[in-house]
Order: C-alpha cells, then structure tokens, then sequence
C-alpha cells in the first residue's frame, strides 16, 4: 500500500510540474493532439481564371517523308483548334522581363485538327509551359510568345505527337508590356514577325503553319468554353 500511494504521489507531482511550464492562459485546445492553425492563417488559393483562344491557321510545309499521317495533310490545309489556359498561374521564372507559367492538369491545353486528324495534349496530364518575354535583352529587346504542349496524345495509332507549339515575335517591343500572363491576353497583340503553329511528331515528322487569325466562329472550337471562361479573339491580318 505504500508503494502504491509513492507511486500516485510521484505521478502528482510530475504532472503539476508540466503544467506549470505552459504558457499562461493556454487552453486544451492549443496543445492538444488535434489542435490546427486558425483558418485566417492558412494562404488561399486564387480562383483560376481560364482563358480561350481559337485557332486558325494555314499549312505552309509539311515533313513526312515516311507518311506516317498517310499523305493526309498538305500545304495549304485550313489548321482549326484552341488553346486553353488559366491566366491566374504563378510565374516560376524570377527573371524580371521573362515570364513562365506551368500547367499539369486538364482543362489547360491545345488542340488542333485537319482533315480529320486530330491533335491534342493529353487531357489526363498535360503538360502545358507559356513562355513570355519582354523587351527580351538576349533577343534584341524583341517581345515573344511561345505556348507550348510536350505530352500529347497519339494522331493514329502508333504515331505519337512530341509538340504543339505557338510562336509569336515582335521585334518592335510593342506586343507585350510586361511578362505577365494575368491580364496580359497577349493573343490580342499585334506580332508581326512571327506567328507560327508547328505540330512535330516523336518520328520526326513536322507540320508548320502559319497563324492567319484566332478565329471566332464555331468551326474552330473543338467545343464550347465553360462558364467563367473568357474567350479572346486575336488581332486579324
């Protein structure tokens, strides 16, 4: 029995010294094992904001030796798609006149057709990078554009899609005004010396393009943008 009451004395008294180290005024709930941050405290997340871009273009060459898209496309051909993207992206690059905006998750993508081929990123992962430049100090202070899709789906069976990619140049510095993507919209600028769509297969086969207007009609669209999505019509040739 005596045992038993030094061991209860001696829990007491442990007990007692632990509590006195906590701060005055500090409740069971901070220091319990399910306590969490007050919600004020936890960042919020922006709300995207997706942007729409149709397409068009016209086929100016074409590198398929081996005919792997079967003689299909032609110089010439009418290209018609979209490029769908969430203005509200972070930049990751932290140089003050180059913009980078990374997107791993569907709706962001592009997608074209001709003659019936079809060529479009992957929607289960995309892999979708807007590159801006402005006033670019290693390209002659030039503003550029590039949107470009590196995991796509196949256009027929066994023939893979490496790239989809939009170049727009300015060499004037008058496209662009700064390396933001949010609010920029910079398919409603004028590029006058470059306007490209190129679509290359992982075989090595090329179709270029060049952009003639972001077109808005609905032949264009593969199909409608959601609600809340802004749809911009490019500055027409």
């Amino acid at each position: 029995m005596m045992i038993f009451k030094a061991i209860i004395r001696f829990v007491t008294m442990a007990l007692a010294a632990a509590l006195a180290m906590l701060p005055i005024g500090c409740s069971e709930e901070l220091v319990g094992p399910s306590s969490t941050p007050p919600l004020m405290n936890r960042p919020s997340v922006a709300e995207a904001q997706y942007v729409l871009i149709p397409i068009g273009a016209i086929v100016t060459s074409v590198a398929d030796s081996t005919l792997l898209l079967g003689g299909a496309v032609s110089v010439g051909d009418t290209v018609r798609g979209s490029c769908l993207y969430d203005e509200t992206a972070q930049d990751v690059d932290s140089k003050p006149d180059r913009g980078k905006y990374l997107f791993d998750a569907a709706p962001c993508l592009m997608d074209f057709s001709v003659n019936g081929l079809q060529f479009r990123s992957d929607p289960s992962g995309p892999a979708l990078t807007i590159r801006l430049a402005n006033d670019d100090p290693e390209n002659g202070q030039s503003d550029s554009a590039r949107f470009i899709s590196s995991n796509n789906l196949e256009v027929l069976p066994g023939v893979g899609v490496a790239e989809l990619h939009i170049m727009m140049i300015d060499r004037s510095s008058a496209a662009l005004s700064s390396d933001s993507l949010l609010g920029t919209h910079p398919f409603e600028a004028e590029w006058p010396d470059k306007h490209q769509l190129t679509i290359a297969g992982v075989s090595r086969w090329r179709i270029t393009a060049e952009i003639t207007v972001f077109a808005d009609d609905e032949e264009t669209m593969s199909e409608e943008p959601s609600e809340g999505t802004t749809k911009i019509r490019f500055h027409e040739e």
